[in-house]
């Protein structure tokens, strides 16, 4: 008998994977035909998990989580087809709103956070004040004062599927972002060009891709990639981790893990903690609109 998603997931909530696994049996059983031995692997993980241990949970799922969508239909895509989302064609349509916000909040950028001081962690990746961002909602944590000052892009973002974090990615003239992978392919990313000038890309091991005004580029970050603003004007996308459509119960579980186990992380929840030290920004940005 096929388990429903919602006993999966309240079973999931209580610590049970028992449902998951036997409907998880028969996907792995066709996702990993050529392979049983790594199948069986992948079902013996959850054995692992018990309540004595939920600290190492994440630890534990993360790397079954990634090898069973790399098994996926489409889970080596780095650059995804813009027709596979039916969302995209009415995020287009609001870019010219958001566009507006963008430009009345890029004046006074000076109050725009660099993106290391929302997360610490990626100092090594980015050092000075020419990576900005500007966060909406991050790991399912909304900020309700900078949300207030976005309502289009909060219409445009609320038609997205499953999004759970969303920020504006500001690059200034002469950037480069140095090659890195993102921590988890449960989630893709998508980019809409707000501002974009010339001589700006994005690659994605051997892909290299351009962004549009306007147009928008969907990604699974968990490759490897890189940036850059060979320009002398600043680039602004739209920056949106959202779920990752997958089958049954994959779909379950990954919504369960991104915003039930790694939203709880230390390196998610140091990045929570500076979302709110940066008021400065929504203090000017009232003051411009009011």
């Amino acid at each position: 008998m096929k388990e429903s998603a919602q006993k999966i997931e309240m079973d999931l909530n209580r610590g049970d994977f028992s449902s998951l696994v036997r409907s998880l049996t028969p996907l792995l059983d066709k996702l990993l035909e050529h392979d049983k031995a790594k199948a069986e692997y992948l079902l013996r993980q959850f054995d692992l998990l018990t309540l004595d241990n939920m600290p190492d949970w994440g630890h534990i799922l993360h790397p079954v989580a990634t090898e069973i969508i790399r098994q996926t239909e489409n889970g080596n895509v780095k650059f995804f087809d813009n027709e596979d989302f039916s969302w995209i064609k009415e995020a287009e349509s609001l870019y010219s709103e958001a566009l507006s916000e963008v430009l009345l909040a890029l004046t006074q950028e000076e109050n725009i956070p660099a993106f290391q001081e929302i997360q610490n962690e990626q100092t090594y990746l980015t050092s000075d004040d020419k990576w900005k961002v500007i966060v909406l909602k991050g790991y399912g944590e909304s900020i309700e004062d900078n949300i207030a000052l976005f309502p289009s892009t909060m219409k445009l973002l609320n038609n997205i599927p499953g999004w759970v974090s969303a920020m504006y990615s500001i690059l200034k003239p002469g950037k480069k972002i140095l090659p890195h992978t993102g921590v988890y392919n449960g989630l893709l990313r998508y980019h809409l060009g707000i501002s974009v000038p010339e001589k700006c890309a994005i690659q994605i091991e051997d892909e290299v891709q351009g962004w549009e005004n306007g147009k928008s580029l969907v990604f699974d970050d968990s490759f490897e990639h890189s940036a850059w603003n060979e320009s002398d004007k600043t680039r602004t996308v739209l920056f949106v981790d959202f779920l990752r459509p997958l089958p049954f119960p994959m779909d379950i579980l990954n919504k369960w893990l991104v915003l039930n186990i790694f939203s709880q992380s230390d390196f998610i929840q140091n990045a929570k903690k500076n979302f709110y030290k940066y008021d400065s920004f929504q203090k000017e940005q009232v003051k411009l609109i009011g």
